[in-house]
């Protein structure tokens, strides 16, 4: 019965407790970027994270993915002309993003 027990532990205990050498899930990011004023999309606006080093470009549709492994939320930066830096919470990352600019 004791080793029947010791087993059992050794299956179940590294399935319900990850370890350092688990893999980090992967899940992608899509959204879009448009002007705010008139609701056009923006092409060619650089997006990217610091950390994991992701980074997008929004193509003529305005829009962009990638894919990231980063633990959530994460920090999502737009590059846009002279402006600073725009900061985005990603909490959801099946949520679509919107950006307008």
């Amino acid at each position: 019965m004791v080793l029947l027990k010791t087993i059992l532990m050794a299956i179940i205990i590294p399935l319900i407790m990850p370890t350092s050498n688990s893999k980090p899930v992967e899940y992608t990011i899509k959204g879009m970027v448009t002007v705010k004023e008139t609701g056009k999309p923006l092409p060619d606006i650089y997006l990217y994270t610091i950390k994991g080093e992701e980074e997008a470009m929004t193509n003529h549709k305005g829009e962009f993915k990638f894919i990231s492994w980063q633990k959530l939320p994460l920090t999502l930066y737009v590059n846009y002309k002279e402006e600073a830096n725009i900061r985005i919470l990603v909490s959801n990352p099946s949520e679509y993003i919107k950006i307008s600019l």
